[in-house]
């Protein structure tokens, strides 16, 4: 005789109508990350004591294994039941799951390029639920990201660098000099590393064992050079992207965008030269808490 098959309990209605609440990174929202949470195991709700320890587990466990991750409330559309749990960048809803049923989970939520899924964790069919525009708030306002290497070069202390291609003579060797000392120093350098005397800065930076993140002013490259290869695997190295794969083109447009969103992620800003009332300087105006070390 076949055996039959066990009854599943029916999930929780809750889930299909959750709503979120977030602490985004600064970098924006992640192209792919999964909501896990462990908070009432099998569906069962438990003291508020025992859910702020599991949270706190979870934390850990996340840490432990390193995993990028941040902030993220599952709960009712007026929150009066709420799931405190984390955003995380796992490499796919399976791996998602497997920490969903690690901490006894109904399910996680799987959010890829905005959209949100609930993903059981019994094997069956996963649900789309809508925009994460539509389902969080607030509402992010920051950018879509998408990367390759070490996501957590992001919550280092970072300065940016800007070099305009017009850079006079003067200043080329003294911006080349302040790239040896952050490379002897450690410091994590931000930048488009796009104009030739950035481009060489880079260089310098990669002699040595210092962080840095690449920003392009366009989608994440599918042809990574050689020479960074090293950097990323030994996890130093971090190629940031806020732009749609549809834009695959540099254009000055793109660049101006770029060169803003590296000044935001930045607690301070080199900027070795720029002309009056260029974009660079622009950039210095507005952020009047950051700083140029190198003058024109």
């Amino acid at each position: 005789m076949a055996q039959e098959k066990p009854i599943l309990a029916p999930m929780n209605p809750g889930y299909h109508n959750v709503r979120f609440r977030a602490e985004i990174p600064a970098a924006g929202l992640p192209a792919a990350f999964g909501v896990v949470t462990a908070c009432n195991p099998n569906g069962h709700n438990v003291a508020n004591e025992e859910n702020h320890q599991a949270t706190e587990t979870l934390r850990c466990a996340l840490t432990a294994e390193k995993h990028f991750y941040f902030p993220v409330t599952g709960g009712s559309p007026d929150f009066s039941h709420a799931e405190p749990g984390f955003g995380v960048l796992f490499k796919s809803s399976e791996e998602a799951v497997s920490w969903g049923r690690r901490y006894q989970q109904e399910a996680v939520f799987w959010i890829k390029e905005g959209r949100v899924q609930l993903v059981p964790c019994d094997g069956t069919a996963s649900v789309e639920l809508g925009s994460w525009q539509t389902l969080a708030e607030p509402a992010a306002q920051k950018p879509i990201f998408h990367f390759l290497g070490n996501p957590h070069l992001l919550h280092l202390p970072k300065t940016a660098l800007f070099a305009s291609t017009k850079c006079p003579g003067s200043v080329i060797l003294p911006t080349y000099d302040q790239a040896a000392r952050w490379r002897d120093e450690g410091r994590c350098i931000i930048s488009g590393f796009h104009s030739p005397i950035e481009k060489e800065c880079l260089s310098i930076l990669l002699r040595g064992t210092s962080p840095v993140i690449i920003c392009p002013a366009r989608n994440l490259p599918s042809r990574i050079p050689p020479d960074w290869l090293p950097h990323i695997e030994a996890g130093r190295m971090l190629i940031l992207s806020a732009f749609a794969a549809n834009e695959s083109r540099v254009t000055a447009e793109l660049a101006a965008r770029r060169n803003d969103y590296v000044a935001s992620l930045a607690d301070e800003v080199w900027c070795s030269h720029g002309s009056d009332g260029g974009k660079l300087q622009g950039i210095l105006k507005n952020r009047p808490s950051l700083r140029s070390d190198a003058k024109s």
